[in-house]
């Protein structure tokens, strides 16, 4: 299965990716955090392995999730739980 994105042409994303400085790649923990109980960030420049790739972006996409769903008080389902480990 393939999936096709139109980041190129996206007005907000231009096909860009996040670089950190030398020596502040630890800030990426920072803007993974959630800014509260509803507020979660995901894209790749939130995780600290995968960054400036799609597998990162769409991994830190589940992460945000599950922790949405569990900070709401449900369970978090397919995705979910993967992302959490």
């Amino acid at each position: 299965m393939c999936h096709l994105t139109g980041w190129s042409r996206d007005p907000w994303i231009f096909g860009a990716y996040s670089a950190a400085l030398p020596d502040h790649h630890a800030l990426k923990e920072d803007l993974a955090r959630p800014l509260g109980p509803r507020v979660h960030c995901a894209g790749e420049a939130t995780v600290g392995d995968d960054f400036a790739t799609a597998h990162g972006a769409w991994n830190s996409r589940l992460r945000a999730a599950g922790a949405m769903v569990r900070a709401l008080g449900g369970a978090a389902g397919a995705g979910g739980a993967a992302a959490a480990s």
